[in-house]
């Protein structure tokens, strides 16, 4: 039995965004599942090189009246669109996000998933992660 890895709730969410790969290309896609800790993206043109371990950039808004939510990232999947075969999807990992970003990324989370405590527990969580990675001083 496999162990699951993620230490985040993904929420399943259908939003326009843009890709900006390595090369500073952009490409509009569509955001289909978050966490905060990573994303997946579909509806990338058949054809698009996009490595795994490449950095990426990708901006989205929660709705045409929200701002835009930024982040970096880089790609740790890729793979076929299971609806359809002229399209890819991508599994992003979030490597820097501002807290201004980070604070949109967690309302848009809280609001789409139900749940009222997935606010205090998965906060919690990657406050603990962003610590842990910090140097000592």
């Amino acid at each position: 039995m496999q162990q699951e890895k993620r230490h985040f709730q993904r929420v399943g969410i259908h939003l326009s965004g843009q890709l900006i790969t390595g090369q500073g290309v952009a490409i509009p896609v569509e955001v289909v599942d978050v966490s905060l800790q990573g994303l997946r993206v579909a509806r990338l043109p058949a054809g698009v090189n996009l490595p795994a371990a490449d950095k990426v950039g990708l901006n989205f808004k929660a709705n045409e009246d929200s701002p835009a939510i930024s982040l970096s990232g880089e790609i740790i999947r890729l793979g076929q669109t299971p609806d359809n075969s002229e399209s890819s999807e991508a599994g992003l990992r979030i490597t820097h996000i501002s807290v201004d970003d980070l604070g949109l990324l967690r309302r848009l989370l809280l609001l789409n998933s139900g749940q009222d405590d997935l606010d205090a527990t998965e906060l919690e969580t990657l406050v603990d992660k962003i610590t842990a990675s910090m140097p000592s001083v």
